[in-house]
């Protein structure tokens, strides 16, 4: 099913802007924009530990899953399996679940949760930024799905802690 999903995703995603336009995406321009809007946000609200909080999760979220759960899931990428497009260099490493969802999600949820006015544009911005992994070809659905749950998990404890260190 995640196959006939991607599928159809695909060619879909690829007309709406192209494969330049997602190459752009998912080369963390995107992601650079929103942590120097957010950097930004920090200095003028003094809020430098939120923004510590978001930078920490997105790292942890990124070192866990590439480095723990890709091994135990082993997954192979869309751009593995024979007669898949391929519209970016691809990774050897394992698919499931997608670390830059994984990273995005646990970076900005910290910020939108505290920065309540721009939580909307974030998710916007991280959505975006997550169809892309899928719009060249490295991550299946469920990689991007599975990704920003598990971000998510990390984000709200993030975001928890930012609350403790805040009422300090």
């Amino acid at each position: 099913m995640d196959e006939q999903i991607f599928r159809s995703l695909q060619p879909f995603l690829l007309g709406l802007i192209g494969e330049p336009g997602w190459a752009l995406i998912t080369s963390w321009a995107l992601p650079g924009t929103v942590l120097v809007a957010a950097g930004l946000w920090a200095h003028r609200e003094r809020r430098w530990k939120t923004l510590l909080i978001c930078v920490c999760c997105g790292l942890l979220g990124e070192s866990l899953s590439s480095h723990v759960i890709k091994p135990i899931f082993a997954v192979a990428r869309p751009c593995r399996i024979e007669g898949m497009s391929l519209l970016a260099r691809c990774s050897w490493t394992y698919s499931m679940p997608s670390s830059h969802a994984v990273s995005i999600v646990a970076g900005l949820l910290p910020l939108a949760l505290a920065w309540r006015r721009a939580a909307l544009g974030l998710g916007a911005l991280a959505l975006l930024f997550i169809v892309s992994r899928s719009a060249l070809g490295m991550h299946w659905p469920s990689d991007l799905l599975v990704g920003a749950l598990f971000g998510a998990i990390i984000g709200i404890v993030g975001h928890r802690l930012q609350n403790r260190f805040e009422a300090r």
